[in-house]
């Protein structure tokens, strides 16, 4: 099969299976595109700091504010606070969804957000965050090797809009339990 081949029947560069281990294809998903999946090759790169400020637990419930501090160079952090009753973001209030705190925030602030959450329980809040940022970890670009000729990067928000809307991220993500 050509590479120009490979590519349209996967939607995957074949440069990317070198940075993978065990990959395998899998059979055909959502919209029957096939996928390249396989365990991601550990790199050193910085993921966002979950910073306590305040944590008081109560007898029905609990009250947690923390700062969320993105690594350097992200475009996006995603956050989410599961089993809350109440969530603010930057002093602002925050839909809930679904008894969540979940929210998107794009070009975020070097020095980091402030979210405050209040939980229906006493129980330690569970956090997670992820981040994003533009272009490969730099330790992961020598396994992956030069992007084959002809191919380029899809940047963000162009057709097909049922693709892949920005190739070439660096997502890492955090999980934190307050205490």
């Amino acid at each position: 099969m050509s590479l120009a081949d490979q590519v349209k029947r996967t939607g995957i560069l074949p440069s990317v299976a070198v940075a993978l281990r065990n990959c395998a294809f899998t059979g055909p998903i959502v919209g029957g595109v096939v996928s390249l999946v396989g365990v991601g090759v550990g790199v050193g790169e910085a993921k966002p700091e979950i910073v306590w400020l305040d944590d008081a637990p109560g007898s029905v419930g609990r009250k947690v504010r923390f700062r969320v501090v993105p690594p350097p160079g992200a475009l996006l952090l995603a956050v989410r606070v599961d089993g809350v009753t109440r969530g603010t973001v930057a002093g602002l209030d925050t839909p809930l969804n679904g008894g969540a705190l979940a929210f998107q925030f794009f070009a975020p602030p070097p020095a980091g957000v402030e979210v405050e959450a209040t939980a229906a329980t006493p129980e330690p809040v569970r956090v997670r965050v992820v981040s994003q940022r533009a272009g490969f970890p730099a330790d992961a670009k020598p396994a992956m090797g030069p992007r084959p000729e002809g191919l380029m990067a899809k940047p963000g928000m162009m057709p097909p809009w049922t693709k892949l809307l920005e190739s070439d991220m660096t997502i890492v993500a955090r999980t934190a339990k307050s205490q």
